[in-house]
């Protein structure tokens, strides 16, 4: 994984290694939480297997080209959301808080703050603080959330699918352009429409006159005064006199807004056909 902002975070004595990708999610190295922990070199490895062979917690699982002390090494990392549920399935039993109250002290701790402190080093402090979870139900839960928002997130950025792919379609566009060409950017999006078909439609849907005659294919004095469309005046001179030839043009306006009108409509067709 490349393009990624590493930094050493300071907690509790120690230094946690964590990464951001290009898309904003962070991740923890997991050798670092360990030692910060109090783990031992076993102890680690046996973390790094056990979430690398876990059915929830392997999807959160991930390596980075890291600098460490021996240069430049791939490093098992995990995200974010996922290290609350790996660190609360790591139990603090009575034994541990008989045997070695220290490790049992750093590694509750390293449950309930470590998470906000990562995400403070990459965020900022007006980071919304993260209630870390203290048991392995409640973590398991807790990711649910977090994915419940994120598939929300998907649902919204689909649903606002038409209007990324009209401004990908006329990005820049400032000039105008004939109608013939607006169909072209049409196809280029997945609608089936013609020069001739789309010069109907915009003529039963009144943005071009329809009347037969000298303004046929004029536009609308509406589609004019909404700054869809401008007319190109060409003079034409035959034997018998000069001619006036009106052509209709459509604005950068009226491209963004035809394109987003027919893949919103071509939008609600698929859903109906799924």
């Amino acid at each position: 994984m490349n393009e990624i902002d590493v930094k050493r975070v300071p907690f509790m004595g120690a230094d946690l290694m964590a990464a951001q990708d290009k898309n904003g999610q962070i991740w923890a190295g997991v050798r670092w939480m360990c030692e910060g922990i109090g783990f031992n070199k076993s102890q680690t490895n046996t973390q790094v297997e056990k979430i690398k062979e876990d059915g929830v917690l392997s999807k959160g699982y991930g390596n980075f080209r890291i600098p460490t002390n021996g240069g430049m090494q791939e490093t098992a990392c995990i995200k974010l959301d996922y290290m609350a549920l790996w660190l609360a399935k790591i139990s603090i039993t009575q034994k541990m808080r008989k045997d070695n109250p220290a490790l049992a002290e750093r590694l509750e701790a390293y449950q309930l703050k470590a998470k906000d402190a990562l995400a403070e080093a990459f965020l900022g402090k007006n980071v919304v603080s993260y209630a870390m979870p203290k048991d392995y139900p409640s973590a398991l839960r807790a990711l649910a959330d977090a994915e419940e928002k994120k598939m929300k997130l998907e649902a919204q950025v689909e649903a606002d699918r038409p209007n990324v792919q009209f401004a990908k379609a006329v990005e820049g566009s400032y000039s105008t352009i004939l109608v013939r060409d607006l169909a072209k950017i049409l196809r280029q999006n997945g609608v089936e429409m013609g020069e001739k078909r789309l010069f109907e439609w915009l003529r039963n849907k009144g943005y071009l006159i329809r009347q037969a005659g000298r303004s046929y294919n004029r536009p609308t004095q509406r589609a004019i005064e909404s700054g869809l469309f401008k007319v190109k005046e060409t003079a034409i001179t035959h034997t018998t006199g000069t001619q006036t030839h009106l052509t209709p043009l459509v604005t950068g306006k009226g491209q963004k807004y035809f394109v987003n009108l027919f893949l919103a409509n071509k939008m609600v067709e698929d859903k109906r056909e799924a």
